[in-house]
């Protein structure tokens, strides 16, 4: 029970601090809209790490991160196809130029590279958020 807790706590903060730094979903009316998609990262999150331990795929590391932020791609997109509540749009980043030492090019995402990047971004904060909090029992 703790370990859900845990999990379902992590999701709801890596959701809340995606969503700060990058949110390419264009909602509908309704005030449950940002739930539905809560509720698609939360539960794949919680499901992934036994899943991949199950069929013996990576559950820790970097081939973790990788097969997770893909899972979490796939959850969202099928979750927009079914659920109708929301719809994910391409985003543009124009040139950015700080003081004329960094410059930055134009950068055009599609739906699915923006839907890559967001699971990307939670599930790296996610894993952070795993990583100071875990604890190696000692039997």
């Amino acid at each position: 029970m703790k370990k859900i807790l845990r999990y379902l706590f992590f999701s709801l903060i890596s959701f809340y601090f995606t969503q700060l730094i990058y949110f390419p979903f264009l909602l509908n009316r309704e005030a449950l809209a940002v739930f539905y998609l809560l509720a698609i990262c939360a539960v794949v999150t919680l499901f992934s790490r036994t899943f991949f331990k199950v069929i013996r795929f990576p559950s820790t590391g970097f081939g973790f991160l990788v097969l997770n932020i893909l899972v979490h791609s796939v959850a969202i997109y099928v979750g927009e196809m079914f659920l109708l509540k929301y719809r994910v749009f391409s985003l543009n980043f124009p040139k950015f130029d700080l003081f004329g030492i960094i410059q930055t090019p134009v950068v055009y995402l599609n739906q699915y590279t923006s839907i890559i990047l967001f699971s990307a971004i939670y599930c790296l904060i996610f894993g952070f958020l795993y990583f100071i909090s875990w604890n190696k029992e000692i039997k």
